[in-house]
């Protein structure tokens, strides 16, 4: 009884020392689900101080002149974030607002590289722990020079627009965030994958079939995915889920045939549309005879899956 009442007596102390500032997490050991890749799903039951400053606002703009292509990589912590297609004679434009001073961002352009991240590592933080701590960031790419593209953000929300942006590769990473992706028109580039990386996530993607790429490899932790194949695919395609505690819904248009295997010891099938069994599999009507075809291998730990075709 003593050590219970000692125990509770220091979670007690411990909260009331994080009254009324942002919750930011320690270093605390990760959840590993076993069979999975390394994917942090983190635990916040304490946090530690975040200084709200003035606000601070800023704008960058890289010209586009002679560059025949470029690295891109955006490091985003905490807050909201959008990214959509700018002005063609505009690599990269942007618009920040912080009113903390270490998440200021820091935007180099070198050796066909540019980067975008804050002047310090973000710790982890819940972005709506305190809403006096303001950091936004609008991110505008230009649709005529060639993307490799790699966009990582922390706790956060918002939308990811791509649509009109000339990707060649994509990586996605989310940690324990609330985010929307959008491919609402065909890639005007050959794209030879798309990797999507989620914590504790809530992801949507939409248009996957508009950005056409070779290979789609998607690795989430515990969270809700909804992948959205539709689109105008320009060839055949593998798709790869891994996923541990949560649910996924693959849509997938009629006029593209598609085969599914699905893994877990602990997942659930849902079918919509016309599906049918080959052995193990699952199969729709264009499977066979449809000019694209993709072949999709689910892997879930425990959950559901959702499988929906739908006309276009």
């Amino acid at each position: 009884m003593t050590r219970m009442v000692l125990v509770a007596t220091l979670v007690l102390v411990l909260l009331g020392s994080q009254a009324c500032c942002c919750l930011v997490t320690p270093s605390l050991p990760d959840i590993r689900i076993p069979g999975l890749p390394d994917i942090d799903v983190r635990i916040w039951p304490f946090g530690s101080r975040v200084e709200v400053g003035p606000m601070q606002e800023l704008d960058e703009v890289i010209p586009s002149a002679g560059v025949e292509e470029a690295r891109v990589e955006v490091h985003f912590g905490v807050g909201e974030i959008s990214l959509a297609a700018g002005e063609p004679e505009s690599l990269f434009s942007g618009h920040f607002r912080t009113n903390v001073a270490e998440w200021v961002p820091e935007v180099t352009w070198e050796g066909g590289l540019l980067r975008i991240e804050p002047r310090e590592p973000v710790r982890d933080v819940a972005w709506d722990a305190d809403e006096r701590v303001v950091n936004e960031w609008q991110l505008w790419f230009s649709p005529a020079v060639p993307l490799d593209m790699d966009v990582e953000v922390g706790a956060a929300r918002g939308e990811l627009d791509f649509t009109g942006l000339a990707l060649v590769q994509l990586t996605l990473e989310a940690g324990a965030s609330d985010v929307e992706a959008h491919f609402d028109a065909p890639n005007p580039a050959d794209m030879s994958e798309l990797a999507i990386r989620v914590g504790a996530a809530d992801l949507e993607v939409h248009g996957i079939g508009n950005a056409s790429p070779e290979r789609v490899r998607v690795e989430g932790g515990a969270g809700n995915l909804e992948l959205d194949l539709t689109g105008a695919w320009s060839d055949s395609a593998a798709v790869e889920v891994t996923a541990g505690a949560g649910s996924v819904t693959i849509t997938i248009p009629e006029d593209v045939g598609a085969r599914v295997e699905v893994e877990g010891v602990a997942s659930r099938v849902q079918l919509e549309g016309g599906w049918s069994r080959d052995g193990e599999a699952y199969i729709n009507a264009a499977h066979g005879d449809a000019e694209v075809e993709l072949r999709i291998e689910i892997t879930i730990a425990a959950g559901s899956v959702r499988l929906v075709s739908v006309g276009e």
